[in-house]
């Protein structure tokens, strides 16, 4: 507890007339875990659902944002702090050729409303962009270049693989490396960011009643559905995976070769949506294997969801992997919301034998549609039955 008061009064000491970032709490997290190794993170932050006068949140808790809660309250009692603390404006002005353009998304690409960024906001984002190049600390600052960078950034990743972009901005292979990805989702589609937090809950029901009344259940739905009212935390794991049971299987037809199609397995089409692994030490085979199935349909490994732990009920861990780069989230809810807007911020891919199933979630939680969906009838008549 000391070291949680040590480093609360080092952050107020930083920043005290500003609202603490997600991503300073993590930093801090991190580096906790990182010393003593046996300290579970979620003990120091973790986000928790909470329904307020805005609708479903997404609150930080946890030991780190209750000893910052509870240090400000005695600095403002004490006058060290003499008003509450407000949003910092932003850090650039809105006319900046550095800042994000103020159109709206388009429904095309999320990186299609960057196809017109001259040279002079290549100019005026040089120096933030070289020190993105080469550093990645202190996080309040990578936050910030970020930010400046948005629009320049995004309109190179066009024409970048993720594993070049990834290798250009070291901070993305950081541990909170995903909440700079969320923040570009944030940039390119503002009112949908809080999609799955605001609609999830409400149709979560509707997953399990719709589930419960098909006449064919096959085993693993009836495992799923004795999940629900287990606990939150499983009961949404549950909704999550009923999702893909709930669709008929899509036949791949490969690009280039017509011949060729790829029927996937049920238990196929749940792994590339979301991977469910015992332990740590089977990840690397699972992605391996993976890899090799793919590789005969000339496929790539897209990023994916991976659940560790003995059994649904006993998760240890979250993942959400990027090539080779790893992010750990504590709840299923945060993984899932994080993986669809790192899919989209990269212009990656959902997995061919999942695309369906991630077409519920975007179309219908996040209630985005682009030009490029090809909506087979199976997403459509789910969403219908879930009154979507």
């Amino acid at each position: 507890m000391r070291l949680v008061r040590i480093i609360g009064k080092h952050i107020l000491k930083t920043h005290p007339e500003r609202n603490i970032t997600a991503a300073i709490y993590s930093y801090w997290a991190n580096q906790i875990i990182e010393l003593f190794k046996k300290e579970q993170r979620a003990v120091y932050l973790h986000t928790k659902l909470v329904e307020s006068t805005r609708g479903i949140t997404n609150r930080l808790v946890g030991k780190l944002p209750d000893q910052i809660h509870n240090l400000k309250r005695k600095y403002r009692e004490s006058g060290i702090i003499t008003k509450r603390p407000k949003l910092d404006p932003p850090t650039t002005p809105t006319s900046s050729r550095c800042s994000s353009p103020s159109s709206p998304a388009s429904p095309s690409s999320p990186l299609s409303r960057f196809d017109d960024i001259d040279s002079e906001a290549e100019k005026e984002c040089s120096e933030s962009l070289e020190w993105l190049k080469n550093s990645s600390h202190p996080w309040e600052s990578v936050e910030q270049k970020w930010e400046e960078t948005s629009s320049v950034r995004l309109s190179h990743l066009k024409n970048q693989s993720i594993d070049e972009y990834f290798k250009e901005y070291p901070a993305l292979q950081k541990p909170t490396g995903y909440i700079l990805l969320l923040q570009d989702f944030k940039t390119c589609y503002p009112a949908n960011f809080n999609g799955l937090f605001e609609n999830f809950p409400s149709y979560k029901k509707e997953i399990f009643k719709v589930a419960s009344n098909r006449p064919n259940k096959d085993k693993f739905i009836k495992i799923l559905l004795s999940l629900e009212n287990v606990s939150e935390e499983v009961e949404n794991l549950a909704a999550f995976l009923l999702i893909p049971s709930l669709l008929s299987v899509c036949t791949i037809r490969l690009k280039g070769n017509a011949k060729k199609v790829w029927r996937p397995s049920k238990s196929e089409v749940r792994d590339g949506f979301i991977l469910h692994v015992r332990s740590d030490a089977d990840i690397e085979a699972h992605i391996i294997k993976r890899k090799t199935k793919l590789a005969e349909f000339n496929l790539t490994l897209q990023p994916l969801i991976i659940v560790v732990g003995e059994s649904l009920k006993e998760v240890q861990s979250y993942i959400v992997v990027v090539n080779t780069t790893k992010y750990f989230f504590n709840h299923i809810v945060e993984a899932v919301d994080s993986f669809l807007k790192i899919i989209f911020t990269l212009n990656a891919k959902f997995s061919e034998e999942s695309k369906s199933a991630w077409l519920v979630i975007q179309q219908g939680f996040y209630k985005i549609k682009t030009n490029f969906d090809k909506t087979p009838t199976t997403t459509s008549t789910l969403l219908t039955e879930l009154g979507i």
